[in-house]
């Protein structure tokens, strides 16, 4: 069972960082088989940035596109397990299909244990999680550095610390 981690990327450790690929005409065909309803965009979408401007295409609830609810985009092809981030960065380079399948979980439009059953997959989590506790609270995501903290919410922290003890 891996560790939910920062975004869905590979655990710590873990020797291969992309973990088990699944073929995108297998995860729209198998989220189709749990919800008819869900249908994939063939096009292109310009608005999203992909490395190399590589083909993508989007999951939509509905009418593609059109009135439907748009769920979650994906690269055609092979499909990570583990969302690939930038070294340098929290640019995300590619969607993990972990991440994909909480997305459209999400939605509604699927549940956890539907998911599991038509890929046969464990989507159980232990709860490890190493993205920044104060962050979380504000609604955002950033990766913790320091004393499960970004980097800035560690500054203020500190900061704060040296003022309480020199008054």
């Amino acid at each position: 069972m891996p560790p939910r981690t920062y975004l869905m990327t590979a655990p710590l450790g873990e020797t291969n960082p992309f973990g088990q690929t699944i073929q995108s005409d297998d995860l729209v065909r198998g989220l189709h088989n749990i919800n008819p309803a869900i249908r994939a965009w063939e096009e292109n979408s310009g608005g999203l940035w992909y490395p190399g401007k590589g083909r993508i295409s989007c999951l939509w609830l509905g009418d593609p596109g059109g009135k439907g609810q748009k769920l979650a985009a994906f690269p055609l092809g092979p499909i990570p397990e583990f969302t690939q981030i930038a070294p340098d960065s929290d640019e995300i380079m590619l969607m993990g299909w972990r991440q994909i399948f909480e997305d459209v979980i999400a939605s509604g439009a699927v549940t956890q244990a539907a998911v599991e059953r038509q890929f046969k997959v464990d989507l159980t989590i232990d709860q490890k999680d190493l993205a920044c506790d104060q962050c979380r609270r504000f609604g955002t995501v950033r990766k913790a550095d320091i004393d499960g903290l970004c980097r800035a919410h560690w500054s203020a922290r500190e900061i704060a610390k040296r003022m309480r003890t020199a008054s």
